[in-house]
C-alpha cells in the first residue's frame, strides 16, 4: 500500500469524523423529525380517530330510536378515548426514538472513552 493511498484514507476518515456529527445533529435530526411527523399522521389516519369523532352522534346500524342513539354514542365515545390512548402511546414511542437518535453518538463516545479514564 502506498503512502499516498494511506494519507488519502486518513484524510477521508478525519473529514468524516468532523462532518459526521454535524450532519447527525442537523440534516439527520431534521430527517428524524419529519419521520416522526409522518408516522404520527399515518397512525392518526390508520386509527381513524377523526372519522370516529365526526360520526359520534350518528346511530349505528340504523337504530334511530333513543336506545340505539344512546348506545351508539357511548360505544363511539369509548372507541375515541381508546384510540386516543393508543395514539398517545405511539406518539411517545416516536418521541423516544428521536431522543435515542440524539443520544446515540454521545453514548458511543462515552463507551469508547470511559474505559480510558478508569
Amino acid at each position: 500500500m502506498s503512502i499516498a493511498l494511506l494519507q488519502h484514507v486518513v484524510q477521508l476518515l478525519l473529514v468524516e469524523a468532523i462532518t459526521g456529527p454535524v450532519w447527525w445533529y442537523t440534516g439527520g435530526l431534521a430527517f428524524m423529525l419529519r419521520w416522526m411527523r409522518e408516522r404520527s399522521a399515518r397512525t392518526w389516519y390508520r386509527l381513524a380517530i377523526s372519522l370516529w369523532m365526526r360520526n359520534i352522534m350518528v346511530p349505528m346500524f340504523g337504530q334511530y330510536d333513543w336506545q340505539g342513539r344512546i348506545i351508539s354514542f357511548f360505544i363511539r365515545l369509548f372507541q375515541v378515548i381508546a384510540r386516543c390512548i393508543v395514539f398517545g402511546f405511539a406518539a411517545v414511542w416516536y418521541a423516544v426514538v428521536v431522543l435515542l437518535w440524539c443520544v446515540a453518538p454521545l453514548a458511543v463516545l462515552y463507551f469508547i472513552f470511559a474505559p480510558l479514564f478508569l
